[in-house]
Formats: structure tokens, C-alpha cells, sequence
């Protein structure tokens, strides 16, 4: 009798607790601001890091899979090398407990790369992961990586680039 009882204390605090995650996973638009380091790999570069800024909005489907679009400024680096992204992406949410969702990210991406002179572009696939946390029910944050396959291109020097970002966003 004990043991049925705790059983069913223990359920009903479980339910509760994914209940309050799920109120604030519905659908619909948002969108976010984001700043964070990047690293270049890429020949010919004295300075492989740099300071990323992107932009991004979407549609959640549901709890579990939104479609969003984003702008990143990668970064400058030395000697006058710049790069940014325009993304078109899927990503797939699961809801935990407490406000916090993590999140898995695939999708597209046109790179451009800029140097003196010369500039390349590339598309590309690019792959995301990170964490949300609910701070009100249409204010999050948000704090990720995401890896561009390849930028440049073969008029200059071409390599990957890896964005750590932390972030703010509201739903609408």
C-alpha cells in the first residue's frame, strides 16, 4: 500500500513538472539577437578568432521541431579576411523540466568570405546544438554551437568556422 502510494505521489510530481515545461512550448513565430566568439580554420590567417553577431527568426511547428532563418556575422579576422552566413535550418526541441528545452539544429548555409580585393561565397551545411531556458513565457534564453562546414571558397583561402554564442529571444 506504502509502495503504490509513493508510486503514484512520485507520477503525479513527474506529470507536473513536464506540464509546467510544456506551457510554454506552443506555436508560433520568434525571433532572437545573439553575440559570441567564433574560430576560423582556414590557411593564411594570423588571427582565427573573432566576434560573431547574428540575427534569427522562425516558426515553432510544435513542442518538438521549428524551421528558423538566421544572419551571422562570423567575424573579422587578420589580415583583413570577414565572413558571414545566411541560414535556412530545422531544428529539433525536447522540453525538459524547470524551463530548460535543449535543441539540435541542421540546415543550409551561404557563406561569404571577404579579403581585399577578392570576396568567395559557398553553400554549405551547417549544424547546430545548445540549450533554451525559459525565462517568462515569451522571453528565452539561449546558448549554442554552431558549425559552418566550409567558408571561403577557392578565390581565397577556404575553411570551417565554429560560432559559441549566447543569446535572447521573444516569442510572438
Amino acid at each position: 500500500m506504502r509502495k503504490t502510494a509513493l508510486a503514484a505521489a512520485l507520477a503525479l510530481s513527474l506529470g507536473t513538472g513536464l506540464a509546467h515545461a510544456q506551457s510554454s512550448d506552443s506555436a508560433g513565430w520568434y525571433g532572437g539577437i545573439d553575440v559570441g566568439h567564433s574560430r576560423l580554420d582556414a590557411d593564411g590567417l594570423s588571427d582565427d578568432t573573432g566576434t560573431a553577431l547574428g540575427i534569427d527568426g522562425g516558426y515553432r511547428v510544435n513542442r518538438n521541431f521549428a524551421v528558423e532563418a538566421g544572419y551571422e556575422h562570423l567575424g573579422n579576422f587578420s589580415p583583413s579576411y570577414q565572413a558571414r552566413a545566411l541560414s535556412l535550418s530545422g531544428v529539433g526541441i525536447l522540453p525538459l523540466e524547470h524551463g530548460f528545452s535543449v535543441y539540435g539544429k541542421l540546415g543550409v548555409a551561404r557563406t561569404q568570405a571577404d579579403v581585399v580585393g577578392a570576396s568567395d561565397h559557398l553553400y554549405t551545411p551547417v549544424v547546430g546544438a545548445g540549450v533554451y531556458y525559459d525565462v517568462a513565457p515569451r522571453v528565452f534564453l539561449k546558448a549554442g554551437l554552431d558549425h559552418y562546414d566550409k567558408v571561403g571558397g577557392a578565390e581565397i583561402s577556404e575553411g570551417s568556422a565554429n560560432v559559441y554564442a549566447l543569446g535572447v529571444g521573444l516569442r510572438f
